[in-house]
């Protein structure tokens, strides 16, 4: 995950971030859930935070404002659930 520099994509959409990162989420979530749930939920955790710095890169409305980027990212995971792997796993 630390060689994707996801949070310097600022050229790219949230499609785009999808593409990339949900075959990795996806053999995460296989390798983890059966082993150890907790430290996937930590993996997780991680992501979504790289995700809330891309946004906040990406798009000058968030105003250097992490917590506006996250609430965005958690509305589109309501939105679209489907986008990312783990959105779909709630």
């Amino acid at each position: 995950m630390r060689t994707w520099n996801i949070g310097r994509w600022t050229e790219a959409g949230i499609d785009d971030i999808a593409a990339q990162a949900n075959p990795a989420l996806r053999g995460w979530w296989n390798y983890y859930a059966a082993f150890y749930m907790s430290e996937f939920k930590r993996v997780i955790a991680h992501f979504n935070d790289i995700l809330g710095k891309w946004a906040v890169r990406k798009y000058r409305r968030f105003k250097r404002s992490r917590a506006k980027a996250r609430t965005w990212l958690r509305q589109l995971a309501e939105r679209a659930p489907e986008m990312l792997y783990h959105w779909k796993l709630g």
